[in-house]
């Protein structure tokens, strides 16, 4: 079917390409000049086209989900709620450095407008941990009494009370 001195230029170690040279001849409408019985050849000798239809695998899906989710859970139901307890309890306790942090803004007599505006609710809700009377110094006595005399006009201070831990209800009391 080639000519001789085609054939002498083609190394003998090809296989025969037949099936493959049908296939892309009637695909892509390109006639074959080399085999006149491949270009004759119609669209029927072809096996019907297939369409794809994209598939999805359960388990893999499931262990997407997994793994999303998974942490996505322990982070909203374990770590959240232990961070929201523990700022609570630094809120609430007198050594607490959110304590400390808004007893200090709370008599800053400076600006810092923003992060009053910010802690605001915070700072309604906070109780002050020295009492009123300690703060404001008694400026209207213009006698002062010597320092015995004083000690027996105060009534004898109360016992103190044992420390305890502050229950659940005294810490998210608003």
């Amino acid at each position: 079917s080639l000519p001789k001195a085609l054939r002498m230029l083609l190394p003998r170690s090809i296989p025969p390409v037949r099936p493959l040279l049908l296939h892309t001849v009637a695909t892509s409408g390109v006639a074959m000049l080399a085999d006149p019985a491949l270009a004759t050849s119609s669209a029927a000798d072809l096996p019907p086209a297939t369409s794809f239809e994209p598939q999805g695998d359960p388990l893999q899906a499931a262990i997407l989900f997994s793994v999303v989710a998974l942490p996505f859970a322990y982070w909203w139901y374990i770590s959240v709620p232990e961070a929201r307890l523990a700022l609570a309890k630094d809120k609430r306790l007198k050594e607490g450095e959110a304590k400390r942090y808004l007893d200090e803004l709370a008599d800053d007599p400076s600006g810092r407008k923003a992060e009053r505006w910010f802690f605001a609710k915070w700072l309604r809700q906070n109780k002050p941990s020295r009492p009123a009377a300690a703060k404001a110094a008694p400026e209207d006595e213009a006698v002062a009494l010597p320092p015995e005399e004083e000690a027996a006009a105060l009534p004898p201070a109360p016992p103190p009370e044992p420390a305890r831990d502050a229950s659940l209800g005294v810490l998210f009391k608003p």
